[in-house]
């Protein structure tokens, strides 16, 4: 069972391909396909144009909707 992350400051952490792969326990690129392909992560932000990383927020509430909270 994963776990939301939390965050103690009020910032919204960016999650990076590498840590989502790691939290998912799947290979970045099957994290790239589940997002580009089948539509099943979130959206992610693209930063300084070539890196993909997803809001903290995002992810936690992705990570609720998929265990039914």
């Amino acid at each position: 069972m994963r776990y939301p992350l939390s965050n103690p400051s009020n910032t919204e952490r960016i999650i990076s391909l590498p840590e989502m792969a790691s939290l998912l326990n799947r290979h970045p690129k099957t994290i790239w396909r589940m997002w580009a392909k089948e539509g099943v992560l979130p959206k992610p932000l693209m930063i300084k144009g070539r890196t993909l990383g997803w809001k903290e927020p995002a992810y936690n509430a992705w990570l609720a909707e998929k265990a039914g909270v």
